[in-house]
């Protein structure tokens, strides 16, 4: 398992890259004054597909965690993976609530949750190009950074 310390760096240094990718500092870009009324909507729009995506993956985790019969540190690991989720989804700018999914026909395995970590950490780096408000674009990259080291910090585990 990783170390506590290694992922904090890992989650720097990705979060670092994913920022740097995800924003400008070109001021010669022009400002489209028409632009500025379908912004917030976009925005609102795209907050809410991160509510959903991040309450889905909670509820995943909520599944693993009670059909799985991992030691008590997987457990501690994917608990408070499922609470970072949690704290995504809160971050948005939003008051979306959507229901909760529905359960899986099959309970999903570390290997779904890191094949569903990976596709939201895709999603949220997508996300922050669709974004306009620097604010969102810079919470969005984040996410994505802390979606990516769930992959690592899975991949870690050895199911029992």
């Amino acid at each position: 398992m990783l170390s506590r310390r290694a992922l904090l760096v890992g989650l720097a240094v990705g979060s670092t890259a994913v920022v740097t990718g995800c924003t400008t500092n070109d001021d010669s870009v022009p400002v489209d004054p028409t632009s500025s009324a379908a912004e917030p909507d976009n925005d609102l729009a795209v907050a809410e597909s991160v509510v959903v995506n991040e309450i889905a993956l909670v509820a995943m985790y909520e599944q693993v965690i009670a059909s799985t019969t991992n030691n008590a540190s997987t457990l501690a690991l994917l608990s408070e993976i499922a609470n970072q989720h949690r704290l995504h989804a809160q971050a948005m700018p939003t008051t979306y609530a959507p229901p909760a999914p529905s359960p899986a026909m099959n309970r999903p395995t570390i290997d779904d949750l890191i094949a569903a970590e990976r596709n939201a950490a895709d999603q949220r780096t997508s996300s922050c190009m669709e974004a306009t408000a620097e604010n969102l674009t810079r919470s969005l990259a984040l996410i994505a950074a802390s979606e990516a080291s769930h992959v690592q910090a899975l991949s870690q585990v050895i199911p029992t």
